[in-house]
């Protein structure tokens, strides 16, 4: 079944409704946070308004590519996932709210994998590029060489894109009677993606 949903009135009940309304606060103020920090890394105005330009000084420093494309994953996460929440969630599963289809569910469940994964991956390759700067001394030129930017930039949206496809294509999709769809929680597959992210994490 495409459903793996608890009893149908917990969907419209306050227990679940609740939460569901604090995530999406919550997520618009993540959306929020991630939107001024990619405003300020491209801004060309100078802090100090100084002749220069402040976007190509900013993206010289390969912790601030990292953290600017942490953060447009970011957004994208925290808008389909917990700003639109149940909105995408198939309408006939009973959730509140819930408007969606399962095209709508399946494109949810990819998005989160591969931007909450990719996030989640790009913050523990930021934590490595400043062990790299500050402990080993290495400086931003030889951070800039293809090999490292494809391993702390490229590498983490293109494990999770290639993860999503495999969950895609093994139909690991589903709604879960959660406040977004998501992984099947019965699939033996979704023990790889906790895996995934808790390496990310641990690094």
């Amino acid at each position: 079944s495409y459903f793996q949903c608890p009893r149908m009135g917990y969907l419209q009940s306050a227990k679940f409704i609740a939460p569901l309304m604090v995530v999406k606060v919550t997520g618009s103020l993540s959306i929020i946070g991630s939107l001024s920090i990619v405003v300020d890394i491209l801004k060309t105005k100078r802090d100090d308004g100084q002749p220069g330009n402040n976007r190509k000084k900013k993206l010289g420093a390969i912790s601030n590519r990292i953290l600017l494309l942490m953060s447009i994953c970011d957004i994208i996460y925290s808008f389909f996932a917990w700003f639109l929440g149940t909105w995408m969630v198939p309408q006939e599963s009973g959730a509140f709210w819930a408007s969606g289809n399962e095209a709508t569910c399946t494109a949810q469940a990819f998005l989160q994998v591969m931007f909450y994964g990719s996030a989640t991956c790009l913050n523990a390759t930021l934590a490595i590029a400043y062990v790299l700067i500050a402990r080993f001394g290495w400086k931003e030129d030889r951070l800039r060489k293809a090999l490292p930017q494809f391993w702390l930039l490229s590498f983490p949206l293109l494990f999770f894109f290639g993860l999503g496809l495999w969950f895609l294509f093994n139909g690991s999709f589903k709604y879960n009677g959660g406040p977004t769809c998501g992984v099947d929680r019965n699939s033996k597959v979704n023990s790889v993606l906790g895996m995934a992210w808790q390496i990310s994490c641990f690094l």
